[in-house]
């Protein structure tokens, strides 16, 4: 609904005419449920918000980061980068191991962390390859984990990073 009914006229009209004659609209954000509540003037009882959010009983502070290092057996003096999602190459990860490279000039201890899934063998052994080139140290990467997991690595992290070309929520972030 934003980008669409901005191209023109038309396709205000036609998104307008859709999600009036829908049965039942899900908004996916407080923000697009008041667009279209006000906007396209879908009648309230066709409408639901159904948040597509952060679990904050989850994702939320969960010890000071030493703790949670500790937990995690990373030495607390190490700078730790944390990256989540799949490991494919357009979530930018090519790019994010020369990054590394070069943050290890600065910072020689640091240590990169890449939780997700391998969806694509090659291009894991691509990966491998660039980290070996630049004879990199210090980047582990981890199966996939439950939140709770993600969550605690997430409160052990000194800097999270999601350098994807594109994101279908970007919900990790």
């Amino acid at each position: 609904i934003h980008k669409m009914d901005k191209k023109s006229p038309l396709i205000q009209m036609f998104t307008r005419l859709i999600l009036r004659k829908a049965d039942f609209v899900i908004a996916v954000g407080q923000r697009l449920y008041q667009e279209i509540l006000d906007h396209y003037q879908v009648e309230p009882k066709k409408l639901l918000l159904l948040s597509m959010g952060v679990n904050r009983n989850i994702f939320r502070k969960i010890a000071e980061k030493e703790i949670m290092k500790s937990k995690l057996k990373i030495n607390k003096n190490i700078p730790v980068i944390l990256f989540v999602g799949n490991i494919t190459r357009d979530k930018g990860l090519v790019e994010l191991i020369k990054a590394f490279s070069l943050v290890k000039r600065q910072l020689p201890e640091a240590v990169l962390h890449l939780i997700g899934a391998a969806k694509n063998k090659p291009f894991l052994e691509e990966l491998t390859s660039v980290i070996k080139e630049n004879l990199l140290e210090g980047v582990t990467f981890h199966e996939p984990k439950s939140q709770h997991e993600i969550a605690e690595w997430m409160n052990a992290a000194d800097v999270f990073v999601l350098p994807s070309y594109i994101e279908g929520f970007g919900l990790v972030a």
